[in-house]
């Protein structure tokens, strides 16, 4: 949802047009939201801001961090809808389906 029709149309051109106008000047890697060039940057400065409260490890992004700290927790908010068992994150759901299910139900 978006709280205004300007944030809408932002949000489809970038994110669903292909079109990457942020590139990075160390890289060239492009990105659709001036953020998340900031973010990349972090990679090539070395910056880790965002400390684990629990073990004190750093990470560049927040969302890095967030995934980690389900280390601690166990939470596993990724459930597979055929077998039911759960994961941490969504690629190992989707590397799941892929080497469990695909066979059975065609999953790309």
């Amino acid at each position: 949802m978006f709280s205004t029709p300007h944030g809408l149309e932002v949000h489809a051109r970038r994110s669903h047009s292909g079109k990457r106008p942020f590139a990075c000047e160390l890289c060239n890697k492009t990105f659709g939201h001036e953020v998340s060039l900031s973010q990349h940057r972090a990679i090539h400065t070395g910056e880790k801001p965002h400390k684990c409260a629990v073990c004190g490890k750093a990470f560049s992004q927040s969302s890095n961090l967030i995934t980690h700290s389900r280390k601690h927790t166990g939470f596993k908010p990724f459930a597979c809808e055929i077998c039911g068992r759960a994961f941490q994150r969504k690629v190992d759901l989707r590397r799941h389906k892929e080497t469990q299910h695909s066979e059975i139900h065609h999953i790309p």
